[in-house]
């Protein structure tokens, strides 16, 4: 992933203007492909530890020497400020949620590219719950969140007072979240997809999984009856993962393996997963 270059805010950013009289702000600096925090001395920074943080003249100024690839700002609850991040993605219906959010749900909120180019920043005003969705994350406090300047067309607006809004969307994310995705606890979690669309999601996984043998998946339900010839599950596959309310209409038949000599290597030298 590259990442573009950050420089110090313009003096006619309006996330600048609100954010700058906050001694809130950090370095950040790429490690392991995570935006590890820093102090402009050096050392590592904390979002939860204020005197590592700094005064925006301070960090601006330590981020002109080259050493590290952009800056951040720490939420608080001392703060009046929400950051809403919406995650790159390829995938159609999370990036129709995140459109809606940006267009729709905060049509008027600072809007800002993320250091990858490829996501979104939006500021307001108001405060909630730290909520993390699919590509879509909600932070008020004790998280700090980069800060590139790069306002999307038309958004380099103030910060505006959105506290029905992010209630909103925050009760969206939690109807779209699974209540569990342990098939151990036998709790049900909400249909995303229909039953056709589960069932091409198994055969494409069991084709990716090579040395599954072919066999039958009946599905059943009130609209209709009907036989669809499709490939087993990987045992450890995700998408084992369906809603009890579809594994009753989405019936895998019975597992068929192939002996372990002649299964695919990757599948049969596995390491076991880290504790």
């Amino acid at each position: 992933m590259s990442y573009m270059d950050t420089a110090p805010l313009n003096s006619e950013n309006q996330l600048l203007a609100a954010l700058r009289d906050f001694d809130h702000w950090v370095l950040w600096r790429l490690v392991d492909d995570r935006k590890v925090p820093y102090q402009p001395n050096g050392s590592k920074a904390s979002s939860t530890n204020p005197a590592t943080w700094s005064s925006y003249a301070d960090a601006s100024a330590a981020l002109a020497g080259g050493k590290y690839g952009g800056i951040g700002f720490v939420l608080t609850a001392n703060d009046p400020f929400t950051c809403i991040d919406l995650d790159a993605t390829d995938d159609a219906v999370i990036l129709q949620r995140q459109t809606k959010t940006f267009n729709e749900l905060f049509p008027i909120a600072y809007a800002e590219l993320s250091p990858s180019g490829r996501g979104a920043h939006l500021w307001v005003r108001g405060a909630v719950e730290t909520r993390k969705g699919d590509k879509i994350e909600v932070y008020s406090d004790a998280r700090y969140m980069t800060v590139t300047g790069q306002a999307f067309p038309g958004r380099n607006l103030p910060l505006p007072e959105a506290q029905a809004q992010l209630n909103d969307l925050i009760a969206a994310l939690d109807r779209t979240k699974p209540k569990n995705t342990s098939v151990a606890t036998g709790q049900d979690f909400p249909e995303l997809r229909t039953d056709d669309e589960v069932l091409g999601l198994v055969l494409a996984d069991a084709v990716a999984h090579n040395g599954l043998s072919f066999t039958t998946i009946t599905t059943t339900s009130t609209a209709r009856s009907a036989q669809h010839s499709h490939v087993d599950l990987c045992p450890d596959s995700p998408f084992a993962l369906r809603p009890a309310s579809q594994s009753g209409r989405c019936t895998v038949g019975s597992m068929h393996y192939p002996p372990a000599s002649s299964r695919n290597t990757a599948l049969s030298t596995k390491d076991p997963a880290p504790p």
